[in-house]
């Protein structure tokens, strides 16, 4: 083809010119799309997957898989029900007091969030708790009961950020990550100034 058309009189710039042109555009609407739409698409993905999560935690659980995003918690759950609020053969370890470990099964329970979303709800049904004491395994205890709430602290990462401005990396603009730099920057240089400071005091000293 290339023969066929300098055989016309065509030379190798006229020719290189809508490559170049469609090149420049293909490379435009890329720059477009990656800095500007697509971390948009990722932050809206996330804030409408945390408003479900709190709509229905149980989305966010899988059968027969420990679960230990909850710092001092773990669960083991045989079946979910991801349309409501209910999961069943239930079982919760505690592991919040260093000396004491508490074990929770329950036939079910529901999940759902406080109002002010700080906290997860767990109400078992049927079920039992076992405690023991790490330094006096004598001291063993066990009731049944039919009916047990336990309030779960959230810690404060995902829970809020939909109606916040937090974005994390994949989220952010090449603007918004260069003003992530430059601030970073001007704390680091801020802390080397303060340890300057305080190394020409000790020196004085």
């Amino acid at each position: 083809e290339i023969t066929a058309l300098r055989s016309c009189s065509i030379s190798t710039t006229r020719m290189l010119v809508p490559v170049l042109l469609f090149a420049a555009v293909v490379g435009l609407l890329t720059y477009i799309y990656t800095d500007k739409i697509l971390p948009e698409v990722n932050y809206r993905a996330r804030t409408l997957m945390t408003d479900i999560h709190k709509k229905r935690p149980t989305i966010a659980l899988e059968e027969n898989i420990f679960f230990d995003i909850i710092p001092n918690y773990r669960f083991l759950i045989k079946k979910v029900d991801s349309n409501s609020h209910w999961v069943y053969d239930i079982t919760l370890f505690d592991q919040t007091d260093p000396n004491t470990h508490y074990t929770i099964t329950a036939q079910k329970a529901t999940f759902e969030y406080s109002k002010d979303k700080n906290k997860l709800l767990i109400t078992f049904y049927n079920g039992e708790m076992h405690s023991i004491n790490r330094n006096n395994l004598e001291n063993y205890q066990r009731f049944k009961f039919k009916k047990h709430a336990v309030s779960v602290d959230i810690p404060g990462t995902g829970l809020k950020r939909s109606s916040s401005k937090i974005r994390g990396d994949r989220e952010k603009t090449i603007a918004d990550m260069k003003n992530d730099v430059n601030d970073l920057t001007l704390k680091i240089e801020n802390q080397y100034k303060k340890i300057s400071s305080i190394l020409k005091i000790n020196e004085n000293i």
